[in-house]
């Protein structure tokens, strides 16, 4: 088996204890798979604001102008229920389409997670408000 020295903890290790580089000589990472991944949490944690936006913008499209655009457009308040974000212990979710992949619109999470369990399904929610309404004017008793 090959083994490697990582540059950071410098213990030799075998080269599967490598993430991948096409870039690097020998097709692998100069740091281990630990240091790598310590290292980027660490920088995670630090730069909280700017991994999101990385993420968002590797993800989605949406930069942080397109995102800040939409939080004035829809009154800093989800799409579908209206709370306003600063009541949220959590971010907001960026809805996008699964099809398109295009962004949409901010929701909360639990709005986001109703989308998705419906599965952007646009008759399964109409099924959904017609039952909601079917039962809502019915006291339905407890057997």
């Amino acid at each position: 088996m090959i083994n490697k020295i990582c540059t950071k903890c410098k213990k030799e290790k075998p080269i599967t204890e490598y993430f991948n580089d096409k870039q690097k000589y020998d097709g692998k990472r100069p740091d281990c798979k630990v240091c790598n991944t310590l290292q980027c949490t660490a920088w995670n944690r630090a730069n909280k604001d700017r991994h999101r936006y990385y993420s968002i913008k590797h993800l989605y499209g949406v930069t942080q102008e397109i995102e800040q655009q939409m939080l004035y457009d829809q009154d800093n308040s989800c799409a579908i229920c209206k709370i306003n974000f600063s009541l949220l212990s959590k971010k907001f979710c960026i809805d996008h389409c699964h099809d398109s992949g295009n962004y949409r619109g901010l929701l909360c999470e639990k709005c986001n997670q109703g989308l998705g369990k419906f599965n952007d399904n646009i008759e399964y929610l109409k099924s959904a408000i017609l039952y909601l309404e079917k039962y809502n004017a019915k006291i339905v008793s407890n057997f």
